[in-house]
């Protein structure tokens, strides 16, 4: 992944199918869970006492929406190849802000833990996906072959140049 940027689309490209994964694993179990209360509180007639018991049983795995929103427009600008390594090379490239987005997470998961019985932890997982590919993604290093590439115009012109120049000195 040092020299070469095919390597580097597909890392990008596998890391985006992992966040698409981890955000539809989460959004279609919610939307199961939710699909079964529906069913058993339209089988019981919406009775109060029944409707609060099942929510209390099925509230730790339901997803907020505003988590699976916040989730999906995470991932949005990893489609985007050129924004990816831009993310990636900012969080790999300074320590401190990679610190920074650790503790953040970290943070975060003790919020969630606490705070919302881990109902927002979609987003604490994207996060730790993003974290986890920024640690292992190299920076660029492009090889000397690449660095002094010229282009077959340039040869063309070159050529010319000390045709003539051996030309004009023969004479």
């Amino acid at each position: 992944m040092k020299h070469s940027i095919e390597a580097r689309k597909f890392f990008t490209l596998l890391m985006l199918l992992v966040l698409l994964t981890i955000t539809m694993v989460d959004f279609n179990a919610s939307a199961t869970i939710a699909r079964k209360v529906t069913k058993a509180a339209q089988e019981c007639g919406n009775e109060t006492e029944t409707l609060i018991g099942l929510y209390s049983v099925y509230a730790p795995y339901l997803t907020f929406r505003y988590a699976t929103v916040l989730a999906g427009l995470m991932v949005i600008p990893f489609f985007s190849y050129k924004l990816t390594d831009k993310v990636l090379m900012k969080l790999a490239g300074s320590k401190r802000f990679f610190c920074t987005a650790s503790i953040f997470t970290v943070a975060l998961l003790a919020l969630c833990a606490f705070h919302s019985d881990g109902r927002n932890i979609v987003i604490i997982e994207i996060l730790y996906v993003i974290l986890g590919a920024a640690s292992v993604y190299p920076r660029y290093r492009q090889t000397t072959a690449q660095v002094h590439a010229v282009s077959k115009g340039t040869l063309d012109r070159l050529y010319r140049m000390k045709y003539c120049a051996l030309e004009y000195s023969t004479q």
